[in-house]
């Protein structure tokens, strides 16, 4: 006789294990403590190194730096001609090779400064011609002169103060000790050239014209005249935040 064998089927395994278990999930308190561990472990891996330093060689000039010494002396600057072939040398040798010349930082104000008759020296040597020098040293002395005049005219006996952009009209005067003083306030963004501050300081004085004779420019003289002149105390006042953001102009 024959035997039937009736089997039963296998249940899946998953029948067999019973039900999975559920990740258990983090805190917040641990979340934190893992990004942060993950984030410091990244942090001290970075690194920050400095390789090579180029160095370039520029030529001298005459206004080269755009600046105006006040020792009436020609000028001394760097020109856009560059002296031969770049040097590149590692960091560690340049700051050895600096370590012999470098001025620390607080006498270089006192021992910085090239003397005017080595700056021309140092300029001739660079191919500047004496006449170029002395008619850029008149210049230089004329510049200077027209400062000087002109600081004297206007700030002779004016006052210069600083107040924080929340204070209104009435603590301002009082910051400069003038309460009964007459307010008058300038708007910055409208300056383009030295015409337009005259403009602006126009209806200050009606009977004056601030203008000077080529209408492009502040006659200083009769300004300073006008401010000498005037029956009531002035304080201009600029709010200098429009300055910071008045758009480039291209």
């Amino acid at each position: 006789m024959a035997e039937t064998k009736i089997s039963s089927p296998v249940p899946p395994p998953s029948a067999l294990s019973g039900p999975k278990k559920r990740k258990a999930r983090e805190t917040p308190s641990k979340a934190l403590q893992n990004t942060l561990s993950r984030s410091s472990s990244k942090k001290a891996k970075s690194k920050v190194r400095f390789g090579d330093v180029e160095i370039r060689t520029h030529a001298l000039a005459l206004w080269g730096g755009g600046g105006v010494p006040a020792d009436d002396g020609p000028p001394l600057g760097l020109s856009w001609d560059v002296l031969g072939p770049e040097r590149r040398v590692r960091l560690e040798e340049f700051e050895t090779e600096r370590e012999l010349v470098r001025r620390p930082k607080d006498d270089y104000c006192s021992v910085g400064c090239i003397e005017a008759a080595k700056r021309q020296l140092m300029l001739v040597q660079f191919g500047s011609s004496l006449k170029q020098i002395r008619f850029v040293q008149e210049a230089v002395a004329k510049l200077n002169e027209e400062r000087w005049q002109t600081s004297k005219m206007l700030f002779e006996e004016t006052w210069l103060f600083s107040a924080p952009s929340e204070c209104d009209e009435c603590d301002m005067l009082a910051m400069a000790g003038h309460y009964a003083s007459r307010p008058f306030h300038i708007d910055p963004l409208s300056w383009v050239c030295t015409a337009d501050i005259a403009r602006s300081l126009q209806p200050l004085f009606p009977k004056t014209q601030l203008l000077d004779d080529t209408a492009e420019g502040i006659d200083w003289k009769r300004l300073a005249i006008a401010l000498r002149d005037a029956k009531e105390a002035i304080v201009l006042i600029v709010d200098c935040n429009r300055l910071n953001k008045k758009p480039c102009s291209k």
